[in-house]
């Protein structure tokens, strides 16, 4: 961390015998404090950690980060400024089949104090110039690979329970 305010740190370990696979460290804009709250994996196993960082204003902003599953590239950052250009923090972070990823948090409105705030980021995922619906597996294009995906999921969950299918 430069100037020894946090960073995001994160790291993942192989699952078979704990060894560290990878380590990648986010530093905002400001060079300020950056503390990661939540992480979650997609169905290709990339990873999303979100959380709140300073900005150039010296206000926090929600920032999430998307690595790669294989090596750890960083390869998308979000932030939130919201209408109160105040402080916001993001507490909480999942990603559906379709490959969406939701945040949520709070930020302060104009006038208002802290809002519960949700935001979803549909081409986070898919790196698509647009959203394409039915495309599951990222590829921005609708296909057989899709309708297999979507085949493979459901024979997996067998819909019982069925909410814990779409997760």
């Amino acid at each position: 961390a430069s100037g020894g305010d946090d960073d995001y740190t994160t790291i993942k370990y192989d699952p078979a015998d704990g060894n560290e696979l990878w380590v990648a460290t986010y530093d905002g804009p400001s060079g300020g404090s950056d503390q990661a709250y939540a992480v979650t994996v997609d169905s290709f196993g990339n990873v999303y950690v979100t959380g709140r960082s300073k900005g150039a204003a010296g206000n926090y902003d929600y920032t999430t980060i998307k690595y790669d599953a294989a090596d750890g590239n960083e390869l998308n950052v979000a932030r939130y400024n919201g209408p109160g250009s105040d402080s916001d923090h993001a507490y909480a972070i999942v990603t559906d089949i379709a490959g969406d990823v939701y945040v949520t948090g709070y930020s302060i409105g104009s006038g208002t104090n802290n809002d519960y705030t949700t935001i979803k980021y549909s081409s986070f995922a898919s790196g698509c110039a647009y959203e394409i619906t039915g495309d599951i597996n990222s590829d921005c294009k609708v296909d057989f690979s899709d309708l297999a995906l979507l085949v493979e999921r459901w024979l997996d969950c067998n819909l019982d329970p069925p909410e814990a299918c779409w997760q």
